[in-house]
């Protein structure tokens, strides 16, 4: 199964101590090469937990081809969300990993298979890889800056 990742999920999810249940559903997550250098970008705790994943060839980096659609997709969204929807469209994944809302409006009319942090992190609970309660997995995901409405999460998480 070939996903391809923005960011944001990559980081929330590395700061909240989520990142390698990553490798219980995916075989493994390819990066643009302007997702790499947003991550290494400041060298921190995400960024090492990033790289071990690299390491062990569990999230890998690929080259985006087509640099005019990505300075066409730019003019509205951020440089590594339009390298990731580029590739994702590339590689013909099945997933695409983004949080920004206009980036994942754009890769819906793309026909593109978006899942966002929230939804990963019900996908890992529904399959029983978090083992904590829905208020402990709020705090996790606030305290790594991941900004969503309490509301909004309890009733997404609690389905």
């Amino acid at each position: 199964m070939i996903v391809v990742s923005n960011t944001s999920p990559l980081i929330v999810l590395a700061k909240s101590s989520y990142l390698k249940i990553l490798q219980k559903i995916f075989k493994r997550v390819i990066i643009p090469d302007a997702v790499l250098n947003e991550i290494f970008r400041k060298e921190d705790i995400a960024s090492g937990k990033i790289r071990e994943l690299i390491n062990l060839g569990f999230i890998q980096t690929e080259k985006v081809k087509n640099k005019e659609l990505v300075d066409f997709i730019n003019t509205d969204i951020g440089l590594g969300e339009a390298e990731a929807i580029v590739l994702s469209l590339q590689l013909s994944s099945e997933y695409i990993l983004l949080d920004d809302y206009k980036a994942r409006i754009y890769a819906e009319e793309r026909s593109l298979n978006v899942i966002g942090t929230l939804g990963l992190i019900k996908i890992f609970q529904d399959c029983n890889f978090i083992g904590e309660d829905a208020e402990t997995i709020y705090k996790r995901l606030a305290s790594a800056n991941f900004w969503i409405k309490k509301d909004l999460f309890f009733k997404v998480i609690r389905g």
